[in-house]
């Protein structure tokens, strides 16, 4: 498992830069699209099977469904739209700058071999 992550921070520390006028090789997906794709996310089915799993009780199970929901749409909204932001404003900071990029690839490969590194010693 670390040599597929080493291998992983390889590939974004010595990623080309783009000038942003190339051909995308897809197109992103619209909204309607992302939302149907959950049907098929595992992670997406884990994460709500153990929220349910861990809390909530046969006492007022109904509640506590909407209680979840609700919390889990604050604050994945939350989560998202700042993760939207923060990644446009990484970009902007990038555009037209190929020696930032080159160093924002290799922080974000050696912060991604640091993060294997407890692993491996585990």
């Amino acid at each position: 498992m670390p040599s597929t992550f080493c291998f992983l921070a390889y590939k974004i520390s010595t990623a080309a830069s783009t000038s942003g006028d190339e051909e995308e090789d897809g197109k992103p997906l619209t909204p309607l699209q992302a939302a149907l794709f959950q049907w098929v996310n595992p992670k997406g089915w884990t994460f709500i099977l153990a929220l349910v799993a861990t809390f909530t009780t046969a006492e007022q199970y109904h509640l506590q469904i909407v209680l979840i929901v609700l919390i889990n749409l604050v604050v994945t909204f939350s989560a998202t739209t700042s993760w939207t932001l923060f990644g446009q404003a990484i970009g902007r900071f990038l555009m037209g700058a190929p020696r930032r990029l080159r160093v924002f690839n290799v922080m974000m490969g050696l912060l991604l071999v640091a993060t294997v590194i407890p692993m491996a010693l585990d």
